[in-house]
């Protein structure tokens, strides 16, 4: 059974051993803790299990640490446990869909693949024509990165989850302008194609087969119930993108975040050019260098309120392609010119 502290390899069936004995801080492996458990029969004592504390251990450094004991069984840390006295191990896995269909914009409704039979970062796999999707019916919620604690993380709701074929295929509706920003800028996400989902499962670990994939011990699960699908939300800040590369994230997310920074990157190089423009408009004495160094700064001033103003525009025009068809809607480089404008003046 996988323990909620620490991810677990077992050297030695325990049936063998009449007793058991702890030992923390068995060894050091690249500076890394590692605890023991010691199996006792026959008078002596033999090494049974390994114990990797999760807060210094990753799961895939831990699964091929116990790969190369010639460990029989890996089990990564639980996840803590959503229901209430129960004895289950939530495990959660993600997929980052390669499209996003929008149902219907104005509304906030999509569709997503939100799990596969791909082998994933831990070399686990997911049959997906064995999902109970009965528990998870009776309340689909749509959540932000599994956070089911507050109010404001439940962004939206499942209007629909299904199996097809070696796909699970969710149609979510978002919270849309209902006062949770955090609702608002997941759609933004899912509507440019920059959304990425994860299960939160509990696995029937009786019917689950492990395998060996990369060198590690992995599962292929074969039977799952589904609690919850959340969306993993990222930042609209630029710096706040940045930081989160240092944190070893998964495969999926860190792609989804340097998607992201790129955006950023080409939005502030057209941005830059635009006030160089309205610069040259206004001060056309400025020297080549000094109209340069200006627009960056600039830029660097207005460009938070220009992606605020960007990110209300999608909404906006996805309301007045509704209610006024025929109403022109404002382009990014009238928002930039009224942005430069209203820090360096003009016309």
């Amino acid at each position: 059974m996988p323990y909620a502290g620490e991810h677990s390899c077992r050297l030695i069936a325990p049936s063998e051993f009449e007793d058991f004995r702890r030992q923390n801080n068995f060894r050091k492996v690249d500076g890394k803790r590692v605890d023991a458990i010691f199996g006792v029969r026959n008078g002596g004592t033999e090494l049974q299990a390994l114990r990797y504390p999760k807060d210094v251990w990753t799961s895939a450094d831990a699964r091929s640490h116990c790969s190369a004991q010639d460990g029989i069984l890996f089990e990564p840390a639980s996840a803590p446990q959503i229901r209430e006295g129960g004895t289950m191990s939530h495990r959660t896995k993600f997929v980052r869909p390669t499209e996003v269909k929008i149902l219907d914009k104005a509304a906030g409704r999509i569709s997503a693949i939100v799990s596969t039979e791909s082998v994933d970062r831990d070399g686990d796999i997911i049959r997906q024509a064995n999902w109970d999707l009965d528990h998870f019916k009776a309340h689909p919620i749509l959540l932000s990165s599994h956070n089911y604690r507050g109010l404001t993380n439940q962004i939206g709701e499942w209007t629909d989850m299904r199996i097809d074929g070696n796909k699970l295929v969710g149609d979510a509706q978002y919270y849309l302008k209902q006062g949770n920003p955090e609702a608002d800028w997941a759609f933004v996400l899912a509507s440019k194609g920059r959304a990425a989902f994860s299960v939160g499962f509990v696995p029937d670990m009786s019917k689950a087969k492990q395998i060996e994939a990369n060198g590690n011990l992995s599962y292929e699960f074969q039977g799952q119930e589904l609690l919850e699908v959340s969306q993993v939300t990222v930042p609209s800040n630029a710096d706040a993108l940045q930081s989160l590369k240092g944190f070893g994230l998964h495969p999926e997310l860190d792609t989804l975040v340097t998607d992201m920074l790129g955006d950023f990157e080409q939005e502030e190089q057209e941005v830059v050019q635009e006030v160089k423009q309205q610069i040259l408009t206004r001060e056309p004495s400025l020297s080549e260098n000094d109209t340069k160094l200006l627009a960056k700064e600039i830029a660097a001033i207005v460009l938070v309120d220009i992606r605020e103003l960007i990110e209300n525009m999608i909404t906006e025009k996805q309301q007045t392609v509704e209610t006024e068809p025929n109403k022109p809607v404002q382009d990014i480089d009238a928002i930039i010119r009224e942005a430069v404008k209203s820090r360096i003046g003009g016309k």
